[in-house]
This record gives C-alpha cells, structure tokens and sequence, in this order.
C-alpha cells in the first residue's frame, strides 16, 4: 500500500530467520531474547515458530519484493549479508547498498560487487554488535564502512562519528558518513553537504567530555531548536 508515495525512496530487503544472517549463530539469538525476559521455554518456541515462518516464506517473498521494487525507482539494501552468497542475491534483486553486513567477508564482497554499505552507528558506540557479528569500527579502519545509520538509538550517529575520529579517522571523513553519504545512497541529492543551493540542513553542539550535547538545529536554514 506504500508503492507511489512520495516519502517512500528506499526499502530493504530483511531475513531474521534463527540459523542465518544476523542470527547465524542461533545461541546468540536465545541469549537475546532470554535478555529481554522470556524464560526457556518461551525462547525455544519463539526460535522453533521464526525458523519454521522463515522457512516457509523468506524464499518466495524475497522474490516477490524484488520484482515487486525493482523498476518503480525505489533504493534497494538488503539487509545482514553474512557470506558473499548474500550479496550475490543482493545483485541479483537489484539491490544497491549492503545493509548492516554481520561479517567481513560480507563487506568486502558487497565493495568488491560495488555495493555500498551501511552500519549500525549503535555498533560503532558500544564497540560491536549485540548479536555477534563484526564490530563497525573494524570494516571502517578496513576502508569498508560507507553510512553510518541510527538503527535503534537516533542520538549514536553524531556520537558514532565522533567515535571513529577516536580511532584515527579524520573528523570530515566520519561526519560524512552519517551526512554526505547516507544522503546519496538514498538518493537525497539536496542535503548532507554544505554548498549553496542545498537545503542547508545544520546542527551545532560541544564536547562534554566524549560526549556530543546539541546546542542548535537547522533545518532548510531555519533554526527549529
């Protein structure tokens, strides 16, 4: 129901089944969710009941959607590629951008294929994945980091970028991975940079210590905050 609305410019193609991708390693997923208050017995039936949907429907909807996005202009990822496999399947949908890749191997085939990718800015700030899989500040020192995105916590992107210049990236390099970048996988050719006739999207803050505090917001060079 979402096709032809104009907000709607880029889709990612997602498989959370347990034993594949982000959940490779089926032991991190119970841990997860043993985490957040399930008891053993509910966790082995949520593992049982996502492997047997995922079984029955991953395959045919991945197709579905791929032909379904492919020719209507929308910006394609697919989402965890863990070997090159997935990112040969990524090609194949006609995806442009390697979504949250969970290994190394993955990145560099997604690069090698000249696919974008995008990391979780979350991974970056605790210092790697909560599920086990590579940490971004690895695929950013390898040269295989393109995007940083929120993923669940919308403040990590500043707080992200600000950790890599840490770790010796160069403070425009890792601010261009959370503005310039982003914008132009998603097709946003009129913001992430500073130049005139650009929508002058801006935001001001100091240093607490590591810690980024925003002091003023700018949007289409209006102050909003």
């Amino acid at each position: 129901p979402q096709l032809g609305r104009e907000r709607l410019s880029l889709a990612s193609l997602m498989d959370h089944t347990p034993g594949t991708r982000q959940w490779r390693n089926v032991e991190h997923l119970k841990t997860f969710l043993s985490g957040i208050g399930k008891s053993a017995d509910e966790v082995e039936q949520e593992v049982f009941e996502r492997t047997e949907r995922g079984r029955a429907a991953v395959a045919e909807n991945h197709s579905r959607l791929a032909a379904l996005l492919r020719d209507t202009g929308i910006v394609l990822a697919s989402h965890d590629d863990t070997v090159p496999a997935h990112v040969a399947m990524a090609q194949d949908a006609g995806c442009t951008i390697s979504e949250f890749p969970t290994t190394m191997d993955a990145a560099r085939a997604a690069h090698a294929a000249g696919l974008t990718t995008i990391g979780g800015a979350p991974n970056v700030v605790r210092g790697g994945s909560h599920s086990g899989g590579v940490a971004m500040k690895d695929l950013a020192a390898a040269g295989l980091l393109d995007a940083l995105a929120s993923d669940y916590v919308p403040a990590s992107l500043l707080q992200g970028a600000l950790a890599l210049t840490r770790q010796g990236i160069a403070l425009p390099q890792a601010m261009a991975l959370v503005t310039a970048r982003p914008a132009r996988m998603a097709g946003l050719e009129d913001r992430g940079r500073l130049e005139i006739g650009l929508r002058a999207d801006l935001l001001r803050f100091r240093l607490d210590g590591e810690t980024p505090v925003v002091r003023e917001v700018f949007v289409e060079g209006a102050r909003v905050f």
